[in-house]
């Protein structure tokens, strides 16, 4: 509770507050993703992208997984085990 007298002071003195960033055009569009990569390395990424990927999608799986799998078959309570047991 005596947090709540500092969080409605700042409720009261920001709605006082005057923005300071003005309104440009093209907003939404600077929001759309632009990803690129440099003519040099689209070989290499294009050779290793995907082998990045698929060695590191299992570690996910079983550290998404695992915790569940653990509790479930081994009857740990310890969320951790199932992503050392995977490894």
């Amino acid at each position: 509770m005596p947090l709540a007298v500092p969080f409605a002071a700042q409720t009261v003195a920001v709605s006082f507050m005057v923005e300071t960033a003005g309104d440009r055009r093209g907003a939404r569009r600077s929001l759309r993703p632009h990803l690129s990569v440099p003519l040099a390395a689209r070989r290499s990424l294009l050779r290793t992208g995907s082998g990045v990927i698929a060695v590191r999608a299992p570690g996910g799986s079983y550290c998404s997984l695992g915790p569940s799998l653990a509790l479930a078959v081994r009857r740990t309570p310890l969320p951790a085990a199932g992503c050392w047991s995977s490894a």
